[in-house]
């Protein structure tokens, strides 16, 4: 189980931190990428967690049978890995590359805030203070952006390992009752 879920994390790890990486150059361009940013964000998250689906497939072939746990921790470990990988190329990318992220990302959310008509001008001022809050920690403090950032694609490698785990596990033979 360690070998394929290393494999299988480090292909992962690299995808998502890769396909962050290919987007260097849009986070130049500010508004236009923030806005379509979640997009662009959750399809790499989930192509590079589909390597969840091949590990539990190759364990199954390799062992014969997977269950359901056991597809649930290989997918769990290779999520973590996945999520290590992916905030520590954010970290590199941010420091070197976009240290005015927490900038462009609040002004584009206050301008969102504000366009909405949905919200009473006490809302809107609450919710504008809050990510003002949020993004002055998260440029001054290196291990809440790590965290945060950790966070991201970790909801969906646990659908995709749940997911998969239930697509792959072996179901139990039952064995004809003898009378």
């Amino acid at each position: 189980m360690k070998k394929v879920v290393l494999t299988y994390g480090i292909i992962s790890g690299v995808i998502l931190g890769g396909v962050l990486a290919m987007f260097i150059p849009l986070l130049k361009d500010g508004n236009d990428y923030m806005e379509k940013g979640m997009v662009y964000g959750f399809s790499s998250m989930i192509l590079g967690f589909s390597m969840i689906y091949f590990a539990i497939a190759s364990f199954k072939k390799n062992n014969g049978t997977v269950s359901i746990k056991q597809g649930l921790i290989i997918g769990s470990l290779i999520t973590l890995i996945g999520c290590f990988m992916y905030a520590c190329a954010w970290m590199v990318i941010y420091s070197n590359f976009a240290p005015d992220f927490g900038d462009k990302y609040a002004d584009v959310m206050v301008k969102s805030i504000n366009a909405s008509t949905k919200l009473s001008d006490a809302e809107k001022a609450k919710q504008v203070e809050e990510i003002t809050s949020n993004m002055t920690l998260y440029k001054n403090n290196a291990f809440y952006r790590f965290g945060m950032t950790f966070m991201e694609p970790l909801f969906v490698g646990v659908i995709i390992s749940i997911i998969a785990s239930l697509i792959l596990f072996t179901r139990k033979k039952q064995t004809p009752s003898v009378a």
